[in-house]
């Protein structure tokens, strides 16, 4: 299970994080970039050059870029979070299409070949993610991608009833399951939720007054649920005044996702095992650097696109 967020400062620069949430079984992620000139080796498509520096967290595997969630130095990023059920990848693909790609190479293609949410949308009409294993003993994961720029956020869901579908994401929040019109419309239930105190009342003769601060909130939910946890980051997100500067803006992002994590412990999956926030993580495009914090640190460590490591042919791995 897993959070992806995304906002903007004072001056319009992309902020964008997430939870990634696991059992004890992870896969040894760590921070990696792909620089622009690796070559990067698609299954159904030609070789490319990339274009952009390309950052996140995710594995190299053997020199190949597997990234949970990335950004590039134009500022756009996108997320992969857990979709099972509901995703579906055909081994056969879709002929028919420009663009047959598979879903561990969707966020890299998806960051060179495009600046922009908008030319990624329009892209994206000829395009269909094609379930092609990454190697054998390592099955595709079931996802759907939060993807954002400074202007707008896409959500992205491939199902065998829908196809390959985009929808709009106003409220720059994603989950898990269902799929992402229900949560919209699941947050027409809360629309009474407020950042407001409310007002003392009388229920005929009996006065009834509120017990201490927070009273808007009452009725925002608070479990580790898919639809609770994009409920209330919908509404911390929503409610989280507008802030200058970088300092103040990763701790937006930290203050906010924190209040969504999974703490150890809390939640055991039907498998039995431990489920929990493994990282927290936030792009800042101003500065072209990702931060992320590791559960059981206290430190929020930090790894940036520079002068001497946007270019390459390899991919560059940080310190976890």
């Amino acid at each position: 299970m897993c959070t992806g967020l995304r906002f903007t400062d004072t001056a319009n620069n992309l902020y964008f994080g997430r939870n990634l949430d696991l059992d004890e079984n992870n896969y040894g992620e760590q921070p990696i970039l792909a620089p622009e000139g690796y070559e990067m080796q698609y299954r159904h498509m030609p070789a490319k050059k990339l274009s952009t520096a390309i950052i996140g967290m995710g594995v190299n595997a053997g020199g190949y870029p597997l990234f949970f969630e990335a950004c590039s130095a134009r500022g756009m990023g996108i997320a992969g979070l857990n979709f099972p059920r509901n995703a579906y990848f055909a081994p056969e693909g879709d002929q028919t299409k420009k663009y047959n790609v598979t879903p561990y190479e969707f966020m890299v293609w998806a960051l060179d070949e495009f600046e922009s949410v908008a030319e990624l949308r329009e892209a994206l009409k000829d395009t269909y993610l094609i379930g092609t294993d990454f190697a054998p003993g390592m099955p595709l994961s079931p996802l759907h991608w939060i993807i954002s720029d400074a202007n707008e956020t896409i959500v992205v869901e491939q199902t065998k009833e829908k196809g390959l579908m985009v929808y709009e994401n106003n409220v720059d929040v994603l989950t898990n399951n269902p799929e992402f019109p229900w949560h919209i419309q699941n947050l027409n239930n809360y629309i009474g939720l407020s950042a407001n105190d409310r007002s003392n009342t009388t229920w005929n003769r009996q006065e009834l007054q509120f017990q201490g601060i927070g009273t808007g909130q009452l009725g925002l939910p608070g479990d580790s649920s898919t639809q609770s946890r994009f409920v209330k980051t919908a509404f911390l997100n929503a409610n989280y005044p507008t802030q200058e500067g970088e300092e103040a803006n990763v701790a937006r992002m930290f203050n906010t996702l924190m209040d969504v994590a999974m703490p150890y412990g809390s939640v055991i999956n039907e498998h039995g095992a431990i489920e929990f926030t493994i990282y927290t993580s936030c792009y800042s495009q101003a500065t072209q650097t990702y931060y992320y914090h590791i559960w059981n640190e206290a430190e929020i460590k930090h790894a940036s696109i520079t002068d001497e490591n946007r270019k390459g042919t390899e991919i560059v791995t940080f310190e976890k």
